[in-house]
């Protein structure tokens, strides 16, 4: 379990290369986000925006959230007000009567997905930011609808492809994806951290058994 504090700031100028964007407003469940955030890493998602609370709680993400940038806004206008003034266009991810098939790909080009709460889906205040909405087509019966971390996720894959992302390089010897090294964790003590107060802790000692700290060492301890 994760807790993120994020900090808002201006978008820069997008280039022409229709990058994927993610505004998290309205997904309730840890679960659910941690499961966004690491779809949102595995699909090449450029930013994920958060949207209301400064801070909010991923529950499964693996360490991924640390591979995606952040940004922080109080209200769903400002942010979609903010993409928008970058070139970004707002597709909404729900299964209402104008909303298209996402095999039919109908992306305009940069695009911010937003996709609503696990039980009532976008609400109208979110629709309303939307420049248009897209579906994910269901074939068998039984659920009315897919959960909102498995529909981000192939809607997220149907941009990469349709965006012409390159596939990540596949591990030798691994069923699995190539991986970088983790950054460490938020806050997370690094080696060099550890070693620098190992190192204050010693010149503490010396300086007590001494009546000062040795020749040539910071007294900042």
């Amino acid at each position: 379990m994760l807790s993120v504090t994020l900090s808002s700031s201006s978008f820069e100028s997008i280039s022409t290369k229709p990058h994927a964007y993610f505004i998290l407003n309205g997904i309730s469940k840890k679960v659910n986000v941690g499961n966004v955030l690491r779809s949102c890493v595995a699909m090449g998602v450029e930013e994920v925006i958060l949207v209301g609370s400064s801070k909010f709680t991923a529950f499964g993400a693996q360490g991924t959230e640390r591979f995606v940038k952040t940004r922080h806004f109080s209200k769903l206008r400002d942010a979609a007000a903010a993409l928008r003034s970058a070139g970004v266009f707002i597709c909404g991810v729900e299964i209402t009567p104008d909303a298209v098939s996402i095999h039919e790909r109908p992306f305009r080009g940069p695009t911010a997905f937003l996709a609503g709460n696990e039980g009532e889906g976008l609400s109208d205040l979110q629709k309303a930011e939307c420049d248009h909405l897209v579906y994910v087509p269901q074939y068998g019966n039984g659920t009315a609808s897919l959960n909102v971390a498995c529909a981000v996720t192939v809607v997220l894959s149907t941009f990469g492809a349709w965006a012409g992302a390159l596939e990540q390089p596949r591990a030798n010897g691994r069923d699995k994806f190539e991986l970088i090294e983790l950054p460490p964790k938020r806050g997370a003590e690094t080696a060099e951290d550890k070693r620098k107060q190992e190192e204050r802790a010693a010149h503490k000692v010396h300086a007590e058994a001494c009546g000062g700290p040795p020749f040539g060492v910071e007294d900042d301890y």
